[in-house]
């Protein structure tokens, strides 16, 4: 399932969970509706999940992530926070843009159809001609039809790097570890 697949079904969740679980006070309590139930505590969980491990590229991702924040303050949710949410959801799905760029490389193929080998590359930061040398590498094999992961050409000011090496590893189909001669 691709990641704006899995963004339509939490799309498809959020409002069969508006309709579901959405609570009225009883009469004369003194609060707003609200949304309560296991469908919401998943579907809470779930997003959390969903927008560390896909959503970072994009620029709502900190919105999401503080609407989060704030929705979770108890076991009732805001029905004005979780539309919030739904909203934000909705904004992502309609960014093609976002969804061209940022799509799993495991979804990538080649022009037989077949499946492109992914590689992360790791190695030492010795010095900038080791790095260039890297880099050269690594160029060499995206003209040969293999996804490369390189913090060179994937990461931007002030993105995190253990994440990243960590995501990087997982997500790949072979680690290729490079060291410096007197390694």
């Amino acid at each position: 399932m691709t990641t704006k697949e899995k963004l339509q079904s939490y799309i498809e969740q959020a409002e069969l969970i508006l309709k579901k679980e959405t609570q009225t006070p009883k009469q004369g309590l003194v609060i707003p509706p609200y949304i309560h139930g296991p469908l919401y505590d998943k579907f809470m969980s779930d997003i959390v999940i969903f927008n560390e491990r896909h959503m970072k590229n994009h620029p709502l991702y900190k919105e999401i992530k503080d609407t989060l924040f704030f929705s979770k303050g108890g076991k009732r949710g805001s029905i004005s926070r979780f539309k919030e949410l739904l909203g934000h959801l909705k904004a992502i799905e309609g960014d093609d843009e976002f969804f061209e760029e940022f799509e799993p490389v495991q979804n990538e193929k080649n022009f037989e159809g077949e499946k492109m080998s992914t590689v992360f590359i790791s190695y030492s930061w010795d010095d900038d001609s080791h790095k260039e040398w890297v880099l050269t590498l690594a160029k060499k094999l995206q003209e040969d039809n293999i996804v490369i992961k390189l913090d060179q050409l994937d990461l931007k000011l002030g993105d995190e790097l253990t994440e990243y090496m960590e995501t990087s590893i997982r997500d790949s189909d072979k680690v290729l570890i490079i060291c410096p001669p007197r390694l």
